[in-house]
């Protein structure tokens, strides 16, 4: 049981969106939201003309409403037109939990019955149905959360313990009766960042696992490239102001004691990486650091204070939008640090393989990193600009894109960084450097090399690759290359 208080940051998003462990929220909280409720209904019971409440949207926000619960009613269905193919069942959990969370903090003037109805979905396993396509990052990720908002009312679609439902026949499966929206419900559940602030949280979780692995198959690389250890040298990190750096060296230098200096100089890959990668590491940092401000930040529009509630703009993303492409740049270099070594391992040893000529061994992985590297999406979405609403809402972030463009890349540098690790393990064996390796990494090698379900397997010849792949992306994926903590 997780007990939601006031704070918390992506790692727990993560593993929210994984573990599907059930939720409850702290008193506190609990005091919060009906404090801010009871704001809101004096403003209410006082004709107070407040935006979203008893006003229409965006360019209508002059436009005076009577019905105020059907107004609620009709701005989620309206908003409801994404497109694209669903999310994943992660990241609508995610997205969920980042609501339930959001609304908790006591700054949006919602019923109670609302925050019990999301801890009922998530601790049920019920899940919104939500494509990926629709949002602009601006007034919040509107049209994602109305599909969200869509299922809390008993329309739409969720996932059921993995099973496939019209939201209706899940309520009537649950036994509960869909939830009619009051003040202000539909807006508070629509007018937020949960979708974009979700995807970046997992892809930077995502991205930190992979950053801290990297490290691990650029040593085997460089054991069995026989790099040369001065490029590491603890002596250079009085040199650099750089945190990040004086991190990397030191790693560096206390795992590549056994190498020996077979070159003067190194290709660029290997000599510079410390300083690419300790760059990518200060990068991370600050961003890691920023989003857990955004994710801490309330994120909707009027926000109840005190015993005010002001209109504002805590709806946009610029910052999500920023730090998602920051984050793609980092990722990006990344991979052509890694499909750059493993270009260097090939071409050093005949492709990796016996007998090359009858064999191709691994020239057509490399080709395939290329391709999946040129792929590799980034397009600035942050500072891009579309004007909506009849130019009321005349400049948005795109943080929902962005967003979603860095986590495809994500997926696709695992597979980068996959054949970089096959190819590595295979330098290692042919060589017989991975008798040289320090002892946290050779048994990481021999873990990798003869696990039971999954082994990275010596090539003699050629073969089928398919099962290699999955294999080296099953161990990146649970972690199993880590050696040091970099947090």
């Amino acid at each position: 049981m997780i007990v939601l208080d006031q704070k918390i940051d992506y790692k727990l998003i993560y593993k929210i969106a994984y573990s599907e462990e059930e939720i409850e929220i702290s008193d506190d909280l609990k005091r919060r939201i009906l404090n801010s409720r009871k704001v809101l209904e004096e403003k209410i019971k006082n004709n107070k003309t407040i935006y979203g409440v008893n006003t229409g949207f965006g360019k209508l926000y002059n436009v005076k409403v009577e019905e105020l619960e059907k107004l609620q009613l009709n701005l989620v269905r309206s908003h409801a037109v994404g497109t694209g193919e669903e999310l994943e069942r992660e990241i609508s959990r995610a997205i969920l939990f980042l609501k339930l969370f959001n609304l908790s903090l006591g700054y949006s003037g919602i019923r109670y019955e609302v925050i019990e109805r999301l801890i009922f979905f998530l601790n049920n396993k019920v899940y919104p149905v939500i494509p990926k396509y629709g949002s602009v990052g601006s007034s919040g990720d509107l049209v994602p959360l109305s599909h969200m908002a869509l299922t809390l009312i008993g329309e739409g679609f969720v996932y059921l313990d993995k099973s496939f439902y019209p939201s209706l026949i899940a309520h009537k499966i649950l036994e509960i009766e869909p939830l009619k929206l009051k003040e202000k419900e539909g807006l508070s559940l629509i007018n937020g960042l949960e979708y974009s602030k979700s995807i970046l949280s997992l892809s930077v979780y995502e991205f930190e696992k992979l950053m801290h692995q990297f490290i691990t198959v650029f040593l085997f690389s460089a054991y069995a490239f026989e790099s040369n250890k001065s490029h590491f040298d603890i002596k250079l990190s009085k040199l650099s102001k750089s945190e990040g750096f004086s991190t990397i060296i030191n790693i560096l230098y206390d795992f590549s004691k056994n190498l020996e200096n077979k070159r003067i100089q190194d290709p660029y890959s290997f000599r510079t990486f410390p300083h690419i990668f300790s760059a990518v590491y200060d990068n991370f940092k600050y961003i890691s650091q920023k989003l857990n401000e955004e994710i801490n930040t309330p994120s909707d529009n009027p926000i109840v204070i005190e015993d005010e509630v002001i209109s504002s703009g805590f709806f946009q993303g610029q910052q999500i939008s920023f730090l998602s492409d920051f984050l793609n740049m980092n990722l990006i270099k990344m991979c052509h640090l890694s499909e750059r070594i493993t270009f260097q391992l090939l071409k050093e040893y005949n492709f990796l393989i016996p007998n090359p000529g009858i064999n191709t061994g691994l020239m057509i992985m490399q080709v395939s990193q290329a391709s999946l590297l040129n792929s590799m999406n980034f397009y600035p979405y942050s500072i891009d600009n579309l004007i909506t609403s009849e130019f009321q809402e005349d400049i948005v972030s795109f943080s929902s894109n962005s967003a979603l463009n860095l986590y495809e890349n994500i997926k696709k540098a695992y597979y980068i960084l996959s054949y970089h690790l096959i190819a590595a393990i295979q330098a290692l064996y042919i060589t017989n450097n991975f008798q040289k390796l320090p002892l946290k990494l050779s048994e990481i090698y021999h873990n990798l090399r003869f696990h039971k379900t999954n082994p990275l397997r010596e090539i003699q010849e050629d073969r089928n690759f398919t099962q290699d792949i999955e294999n080296a992306i099953y161990h990146l994926k649970n972690g199993n290359l880590l050696i040091y903590s970099l947090s």
